[in-house]
């Protein structure tokens, strides 16, 4: 019993604190004023510098910016009006070419032709005294003898033997000298022409050719090869290179082994008179 007695009494005690606390608190500083049906309250309670320094700052009016001063244009120059030229003259008319050049008139006179020729003048009579006797003409030695002709002989050809005792030509006779297909031999033997010695020179090369393919046969491949070969008149080989390879060495070595194997080729013809000769012999390999 005495326990729930001292809680009512602590429960009043605090009760009665709490309201001496309320009544104690001070008033509000601003005045207090209702609503409409007197129910709302409304403090008002000073403002703080600082706020009302912002308020300030706020409600300021803008400064107006000066517009800054811009330069005048410059006024465009008139153009001054351009001066008066002279008119170009006009070109000197052109003459038209004449259609036809006219020809001058020649008035042609015919020569004065008389009828008959003028008689010639009579010869004047000399006197007697004055004539004088023509002079004798000597008389024309007789017509020289014509000239014996010259000694002539016959071209012997070279190297035959003199012929003793020959008979000389007679004074009035006339030496000849004959001509044509006779039974004597020739003073000099003709040398061969430009196409015949081209001509023993291809047959020459042909030759030396042949001798150099026979021995490619013992080399198996397909392929073309251009080889020069210098060759003296006795068939002397004085030297042998590659002009045009085949893309293959083996096939290149093949083709001078074989001019090399051929050894001396064939004599030139007996019209050819140079001491040696090149040939750029085409070489072929056919399995």
């Amino acid at each position: 019993m005495s326990g729930r007695l001292q809680a009512v009494l602590a429960l009043c005690l605090a009760v009665g604190l709490h309201l001496a606390a309320f009544a104690l608190r001070p008033g509000a500083a601003g005045a207090a004023s209702s609503g409409a049906g007197g129910l709302d309250l409304l403090t008002l309670q000073a403002a703080d510098p600082a706020i009302a320094g912002l308020v300030a700052e706020w409600d300021r009016p803008p400064v107006p910016v000066a517009e800054p001063s811009l330069p005048d244009a410059p006024e465009a120059p008139l153009l001054s009006e351009a001066p008066d030229l002279p008119a170009p003259e006009a070109a000197p008319p052109v003459p038209l070419a004449p259609s036809a050049l006219a020809v001058p008139e020649v008035a042609e006179a015919a020569p004065n032709l008389d009828a008959s020729p003028a008689a010639p003048p009579p010869p004047e009579v000399l006197p007697e005294a004055a004539r004088k006797p023509a002079p004798k003409r000597p008389e024309q030695k007789q017509a020289a003898e014509p000239p014996k002709p010259a000694r002539t002989t016959e071209a012997k050809p070279a190297g035959a033997p003199k012929a003793a005792g020959a008979p000389k030509a007679a004074p009035g006779q006339k030496a000849s000298r004959a001509a044509g297909s006779g039974g004597g031999d020739t003073a000099a033997a003709s040398k061969p022409s430009q196409a015949q010695t081209a001509n023993l020179a291809k047959q020459w090369g042909a030759a030396i050719q042949a001798r150099i393919e026979r021995r490619l046969r013992q080399y198996p491949g397909v392929g073309r090869v251009t080889i020069q070969v210098t060759v003296a008149r006795s068939g002397q080989v004085l030297g042998i290179r590659l002009v045009a390879s085949s893309g293959k060495p083996a096939l290149d070595e093949a083709a001078l082994r074989a001019a090399r194997a051929a050894g001396r080729m064939p004599a030139a013809p007996k019209g050819l008179t140079e001491d040696s000769h090149s040939f750029n012999l085409r070489l072929r390999f056919t399995r």
